[in-house]
């Protein structure tokens, strides 16, 4: 955790605007806050551009694809 702290904090210094991590085993998300310098769990990502993208719509659609793939 150590790691991804310290990779959430260089990319919100070099300016990356939002810093979003995923745990595709657990479905769960969190975006980095720089006000609190913490990652904090979310349900639906709120993107720059104004639009939301619900975390269930991204697990639905990497099933999909993940169905897609050979065995």
């Amino acid at each position: 955790m150590t790691t991804l702290y310290a990779k959430c904090r260089h990319y919100a210094t070099i300016g990356v605007k939002q810093v979003f991590v995923f745990d595709p085993q657990e479905r769960i998300a969190w975006e980095w806050s720089r006000a609190s310098e913490n990652l904090e769990r979310t349900d639906e990502l709120s993107l720059g551009n104004g639009s939301m993208v619900r975390l269930g719509d991204i697990w639905a659609e990497l099933d999909r694809r993940i169905g897609k793939r050979p065995s």
